[in-house]
């Protein structure tokens, strides 16, 4: 077999090789060796320009306010979304409040309070005739034209209609404050009457319980002006009395509503010697004889 050697002869001369040969060592680039070094010097010289984010105060404005707008729309629902409840004259309600708290409406009565604010504030506002039962909890209050009620937790009657207004104590203690500040703590039996002149008058209820004696359609009066007596049946039986009499009557006893209208006028008007005719459906009138 026939060996085939490459082998570089020794006599040429190095430092001056043939022409031929330089020409077959080198390596054919596109571009010279000055135009490569300025290439990759370009290369490592040049800097990325940094980038730059413009953001808009304008649309940060816009979001901050439209944030704010959000929260002053959450806590406005939460502060000023009121629930009122009525109870038509005739009838009789009981409504729960958000504590577990109760109340019980008698006729022609109206409450509102604020359900999503209860948590912070354990407010209502009350005209008619109510019975409370409150939980145990923050300050609740219980505010009216000529007086308001605060209680921590216990059971009270509340009569407020026109400028009157009387709270009767049955469980715990009971704070009236009248519309000039003046303040009374009750405790259980005892009552309290707001005067004309913002003055509160406290006293023994020999019959606390017969305060909430409507809510079983049991009325007790005691020494009442006949009028509201007349009235309260208006109220409870949904009707009108004209009452054209004297109006200087009192009258001290009880109905039950058990009784047609008709029945507790008689029971009511006889002992005075009045009568009463029904001129309609809804509407009595009563005379002297």
């Amino acid at each position: 077999m026939n060996k085939i050697y490459n082998y570089i002869d020794l006599n040429i001369n190095s430092v001056n090789p043939p022409q031929g040969f330089l020409q077959q060592m080198e390596i054919p680039f596109k571009k010279n060796r000055e135009e490569v070094w300025a290439t990759l010097d370009e290369k490592l010289t040049r800097k990325t320009a940094p980038k730059i984010f413009v953001f808009s105060s304008y649309r940060l404005i816009i979001g901050i306010a439209a944030t704010i707008l959000l929260l002053a729309g959450i806590l406005s629902l939460l502060r000023f979304y009121t629930t009122t409840i009525s109870c038509p004259a005739g009838q009789h309600l009981s409504s729960n409040l958000p504590d577990g708290s109760t109340i019980q409406m008698n006729a022609d009565s109206k409450m509102s309070f604020k359900p999503l604010w209860w948590k912070f504030a354990r407010r209502i506002n009350f005209e008619g005739e109510g019975y409370f039962e409150v939980k145990k909890g923050k300050k609740f209050e219980v505010a009216s034209k000529t007086g308001r009620t605060e209680v921590l937790g216990t059971s009270f009657n509340i009569y407020s209609r026109d400028r009157e207004y009387k709270v009767t104590c049955l469980t715990g203690k009971v704070k009236v404050i009248s519309f000039t500040s003046e303040e009374a703590v009750l405790i259980p039996d005892y009552e309290a009457s707001v005067n004309t002149d913002g003055s509160i008058e406290v006293s023994k209820d020999q019959d606390a319980m017969g305060s909430n004696a409507w809510i079983n359609n049991m009325f007790k009066f005691n020494a009442r002006p006949l009028i509201e007596v007349l009235n309260e049946i208006g109220r409870q039986y949904n009707v009108t009395i004209l009452f054209k009499a004297n109006q200087d009557y009192s009258y001290t006893g009880y109905f039950s509503k058990d009784k047609t209208v008709e029945d507790v006028l008689t029971l009511v008007c006889k002992p005075f010697g009045l009568t009463f005719v029904r001129n309609s459906e809804k509407e009595y009138e009563i005379f002297q004889n």
